[in-house]
C-alpha cells in the first residue's frame, strides 16, 4: 500500500482506513468500538420477483401550497385568454379603434395611412394570441415539472403587454397629422 492520503473524491482501501482510525485516538481516551457488519434485509422471492415501483408511477399528492399555486396559474391564464380574445377583434381594427378614442378625446385627426397601421395592429394581434400560447405552453411544462408556476403567466403577460404597446406606438409616431394634432390639442390644455 502507497502512504499517500486519498484525494477529495476518492475512497481509500479498507486498509487506509483502519490505518488512519489507529492512528488517531480518540481525545477521551475510550476504546474504539468495531462498526457492526450491516446486514442485508431478507428478500422473499416473492418481493424480489415483483416489479419495483418508480418515481413516476404514483404522482405525490399535491400540497395544499401547489395548490393554490396551480390555482393561480390557471386563474392567470384564464383572465390572459379573455383579454386575448377581447383584444384581438380591437387591434385587428387599430384605426377604427383610434378614431374611436380621438373622438373621445376631442382630437379631429386621421391616420394618413389606415392600411399600414391596420397591419400594424394585426401583427399586435399576432403577437398578443402567440404570447398567450407560449405562456399556457410554458405553464404547463413548469407545472409538469412540479415548479412553481403562478409567475410565469404574470411575466409573460408583462412582456406581451411591452411589445404590443410598442407595436401599436409604431403607426401614430410615424403619422405626422396624427401628431401636429395631437400636440395641438395639449397646446389647448390649461395651465396650472
Amino acid at each position: 500500500m502507497s502512504e499517500m492520503r486519498p484525494s477529495y473524491g476518492e475512497y481509500a482501501t479498507p486498509e487506509e482506513q483502519r490505518r488512519r482510525i489507529d492512528s488517531n485516538p480518540l481525545p477521551d481516551g475510550s476504546p474504539r468500538q468495531e462498526p457492526k457488519p450491516r446486514q442485508e434485509p431478507e428478500v422473499s422471492r416473492a418481493t424480489a420477483a415483483a416489479p419495483t415501483a418508480t418515481a413516476g408511477d404514483s404522482p405525490k399528492p399535491l400540497t395544499r401550497a401547489r395548490r393554490i399555486d396551480l390555482f393561480a396559474a390557471v386563474f392567470l391564464l384564464a383572465w390572459g385568454l379573455f383579454s386575448v380574445i377581447r383584444m384581438v377583434p380591437e387591434l385587428t381594427q387599430l384605426p377604427s379603434t383610434f378614431y374611436d378614442a380621438f373622438e373621445v378625446m376631442g382630437i379631429d385627426a386621421e391616420f394618413s395611412d389606415p392600411a399600414g397601421a391596420r397591419w400594424w395592429g394585426v401583427g399586435a394581434a399576432f403577437v398578443y394570441g402567440f404570447g398567450w400560447l407560449v405562456a399556457a405552453a410554458l405553464t404547463w411544462r413548469r407545472a409538469r415539472q412540479r415548479k412553481i408556476v403562478f409567475w410565469v403567466p404574470l411575466v409573460s403577460a408583462v412582456v406581451v403587454f411591452l411589445i404590443v404597446m410598442l407595436l401599436i406606438a409604431v403607426p401614430l409616431a410615424n403619422d405626422p397629422a396624427l401628431l401636429d394634432a395631437l400636440v395641438s390639442q395639449m397646446g389647448e390644455l390649461p395651465q396650472p
